[in-house]
């Protein structure tokens, strides 16, 4: 008896003891065609990013797309890395917060989809380059988080990109043993993209050392690139100063100004430099940043809105010379904040393209410390339009509706009037544009008053709607179907057209049509565009 009890004691301790406690996290990944995803990648942080990843095991989906991952208790940020492609189109997907306590559900999870980007990245030997590292920005300029975003020893690529409109980062400054440019590609992507064979050409090293006025190293302050020839920003990363005030980046062959852009807190006008030809490895020497004040404010609507992405430029009131700013685009609310030399100048505020809105044009301001100083934008408002909202077109040559065009041409699309620039007496830089219209003769003028109330009469192929007191303001030839007025040489709209301050003119352009489209005329007009003057 003895003998049995003294075997049998450990078998019942054993026996007695509690099972170490298992939580586990359980679900399926689908792609968007609602088909399984194996080979889906599972990683877990504590949720809200407090702490570091939580150890996982079986942290993979299986051949069907389902998993059953063995993770401690708690609230956490659970993502989810699928194959690559064509594997999966899906991007990484993140669900937060999932809580666990013994066995979590989580159902079915969609990874959210991706168009699949591929290619093969090659120097100018046609030889592939590895090492290239590859980013995505989408139309609100996050970088999109991504996998497999590197070329392989061949210079091949393949990775999930966001959908729709995106910019694609080629980042050649992780490639040993080369200097290649970098690259920076715009894309409306709705579908798969092969590039097919991308070469980057031989790059350059640009470099200088930022100071104050004071010979203080000014560090964080980003150099933008921009090309003469074209006036298009280059992608340079790597083009912040570091501590010691010294950068440097990469660029291929070409001419170019730099402009250096220091942070706002810092008090410093940013600089231009250029243009400046590079053919090899390039030391623009020490720049220095002279002191200036803070110019800052509000851009509103007639409506006293908010207009963001709206520009702020200033020239020196003397020598109307442009001032270099940076950051001066209005944030969402309408704000800016740009640093200015102290002086008088002319402050100009313009509409973002596409807007409708016009410029509000300040002259003669004078700036001798931190200034607030907000601007108002007209509305350029568009009217007789040839989409059937107005009279009818003559012969049934009818736009799109909202095309904010005048009736059909021969081309099958109408004619539209455009505008940029302030309209006012004493700051004129308006100018009219026509596009979509016939490689012919243009005539562009102006009226005191609006045809028919605004719906316009028929007229030629289209709609007469700038009437009352008309003036010629000029004759162009359309190249690639546009044209503008004034060009150098011309007179201003403001002088051309005697126009006063307060008052608002009508205007459209007149265009020659190749033959007699659906008439026994053989000319047609854009819609119409009313501009208010301001003093």
């Amino acid at each position: 008896m003895k003998l049995f009890r003294s075997i049998a004691s450990p078998f019942l301790l054993l026996a007695l003891a509690p099972f170490a406690r298992a939580d586990f996290l359980d679900g399926r990944v689908l792609g968007s065609n609602g088909l399984g995803v194996a080979s889906v990648n599972i990683t877990a942080r504590n949720s809200g990013g407090g702490g570091g990843g939580v150890s996982l095991v079986n942290a993979g989906t299986d051949a069907n797309g389902f998993f059953h991952v063995t993770i401690p208790a708690g609230t956490f940020e659970i993502t989810f890395q699928p194959p690559q492609p064509p594997a999966s189109s899906g991007l990484i997907t993140v669900v937060d917060p999932v809580t666990v306590a013994g066995t979590a559900n989580i159902g079915n999870v969609v990874l959210t989809p991706g168009v699949v980007l591929s290619g093969r990245i090659v120097n100018s030997a046609a030889v592939g380059v590895s090492g290239v590292n590859f980013d995505v920005l989408d139309a609100g300029g996050v970088n999109a988080t991504l996998r497999y975003d590197q070329t392989d020893a061949l210079g091949n690529f393949i990775f999930a990109a966001p959908v729709g409109s995106t910019e694609l980062r080629i980042d050649t400054s992780g490639v040993i043993g080369q200097t290649l440019a970098p690259l920076a590609i715009a894309l409306n992507a709705t579908s798969d993209v092969n590039f097919g064979t991308i070469v980057r050409p031989q790059g350059y090293v640009v470099s200088a050392i930022v100071r104050n006025s004071g010979g203080i190293a000014v560090p964080n302050c980003d150099v933008d690139t921009f090309d003469t020839a074209t006036g298009s920003k280059l992608y340079t990363p790597g083009d912040d100063s570091n501590a010691s005030g010294f950068v440097d980046f990469v660029v291929p062959a070409g001419t170019y100004r730099f402009q250096f852009c220091p942070l706002l807190a810092t008090r410093l006008v940013s600089r231009d430099i250029g243009p400046s030809t590079v053919a090899a490895n390039t030391s623009l020497g020490i720049v220095t940043l002279q002191a200036g004040v803070i110019l800052s404010g509000t851009i509103r609507n007639g409506q006293g809105q908010g207009v963001a992405n709206a520009d702020v430029d200033v020239r020196d009131h003397t020598t109307l010379v442009q001032v270099p700013l940076c950051g001066e685009a209005s944030t969402g609310s309408g704000q800016y904040a740009t640093v200015v030399p102290v002086g008088t100048f002319d402050v100009f505020f313009d509409g973002p393209p596409g807007s409708g809105l016009g410029s509000d044009a300040r002259a003669n301001v004078s700036i001798t410390a931190d200034t607030v100083l907000d601007g108002v934008l007209p509305a350029f408002s568009g009217y007789c339009f040839g989409d059937g909202t107005g009279t009818a077109c003559p012969c049934g040559n009818t736009a799109a509706p909202g095309s904010g065009t005048g009736c059909l041409s021969s081309l099958g699309v109408g004619g539209r009037i455009t505008a940029v620039g302030a309209a006012s007496i004493a700051a004129d830089t308006l100018v009219l544009g026509g596009t979509q219209m016939p490689n012919s003769s243009a005539l562009y003028f102006q009226g005191t008053a609006q045809q028919n109330g605004g719906l316009g009469s028929a007229f030629g192929d289209g709609l007469r709607c700038a009437s009352g007191s008309v003036l010629r303001l000029g004759t162009k030839t359309n190249v690639s179907g546009t044209s503008q007025y004034p060009v150098v040489g011309d007179l201003p709209i403001s002088i051309k057209g005697a126009n006063v301050a307060g008052g608002t003119r009508a205007y459209q352009v007149w265009y020659r049509n190749a033959a007699a489209f659906c008439t026994v005329s053989t000319f047609n007009l854009t819609n119409g565009l009313l501009i208010p003057w301001a003093p």
